[in-house]
């Protein structure tokens, strides 16, 4: 956390899009790139969340088509070494995904069935591990109602968020806040749109999400309806230390949101950027925020504004790496995403999750 901070400066819109302060100058960020490898050694990996410790939760197929959660639990704090452990299946399902993780190693997921090409997703998860990854126990939350529910963010204090099914009767998503066990139904799909899922929360109890006109957010508990965010503006995180600060899109490009200010916050540039459209994943309590853009996943931080990742690390001896998609970023700066890599000489691609480590 999963599902993914700080300024405090005024901020401008165009119809077109957030305006960005002038350049700054490029300063070089060299990254230690890590394969976080796989459950099995053909399986797809993609990493979703980080969390300040370096531990990473995500997917991982064990075979073609059927991923399983796990957590990788790096071999000291912050080391680019570590092992991956298959937090498992829960009772009725065949697949499960990781997506969020606090900062005790708690998992937010869920479980699904697949069966042909069909897949559905009965039950939600938190899984609660010990310092090295072993799954202590499991939670599971089931639905408002009917019979589908998807979880994809968690704070410090394992509240989890998510979207679920009401009844079997009536249609759309609402979105959840699940605490210890009890269900609060944050509310249903507004006029125009049969769906809403909340995606992030922070350990203020601030919820945000998607539905299918634009991004929303609900401050505190006593919002009976969560607030629609302006100018279309998506919002898929908030960040996890309280700064109430929420990373999504507006008109094709990232943005960051300030709610205690009730406008975005403006963003600084940089010459070398060339990215079309970006959106912004995950954000950290320092500024910088990860996603994807036109020119692959990027980093962005108020000193050296957007950069793309593809340049900003060593490829491997007899390997390359084409960097996808940054999902998750630490308050240590660590970077955790998915792409592929080829051998050299083969034109097979690898599926896999990465991690990209500051160099001192």
């Amino acid at each position: 956390m999963n599902r993914r901070f700080f300024i405090t400066t005024a901020v401008a819109v165009l119809a077109a899009g957030v305006l960005l302060n002038g350049p700054v100058r490029a300063q070089a960020i060299n990254y230690t790139l890590t394969d976080l490898g796989a459950l099995a050694p053909s399986g797809r990996t993609a990493a979703r969340g980080i969390n300040d410790s370096g531990q990473i939760t995500g997917s991982s197929d064990l075979k073609a088509g059927y991923p399983h959660a796990f957590i990788w639990v790096p071999n000291g704090l912050n080391l680019t070494t570590g092992s991956m452990k298959d937090l498992g299946l829960l009772s009725g399902g065949n697949i499960t995904f990781g997506q969020a993780i606090n900062a005790y190693g708690q998992v937010a997921g869920y479980s699904g069935s697949k069966k042909s090409f069909s897949t559905t997703f009965p039950t939600a998860a938190r899984w609660n591990v010990d310092t090295f990854g072993n799954v202590l126990s499991i939670d599971t939350i089931k639905p408002l109602g009917g019979s589908q529910c998807q979880s994809y963010g968690i704070n410090d204090a394992g509240q989890v968020v998510g979207w679920s099914s009401v009844t079997k009767s009536t249609g759309g998503m609402h979105a959840f806040l699940w605490t210890s066990g009890s269900m609060v139904d944050i509310g249903g799909p507004p006029s125009g749109s049969d769906w809403r899922k909340a995606l992030g929360i922070n350990s203020n109890g601030v919820v945000v999400g998607l539905d299918g006109l634009m991004g929303w957010y609900r401050r505190t508990p006593s919002d009976t309806v969560p607030t629609e965010l302006p100018f279309n503006s998506n919002a898929v995180n908030v960040d996890a230390n309280n700064h109430d600060i929420i990373a999504g899109s507006a008109n094709g490009q990232a943005i960051l949101y300030d709610l205690t200010a009730g406008a975005f916050v403006l963003l600084t540039s940089n010459a070398s950027w060339g990215g079309i459209y970006s959106e912004a994943l995950a954000l950290n309590s320092l500024g910088q925020m990860v996603g994807q853009s036109s020119v692959g996943p990027f980093v962005y931080n108020p000193s050296n504004g957007m950069q793309a990742l593809s340049g900003m690390f060593l490829q491997p001896v007899g390997r390359t790496w084409v960097l996808d998609t940054a999902t998750g970023i630490n308050n240590r700066g660590q970077i955790c995403g998915y792409g592929y890599t080829t051998d050299t000489g083969s034109i097979t691609k690898v599926f896999r999750a990465f991690l990209l480590t500051p160099n001192p």
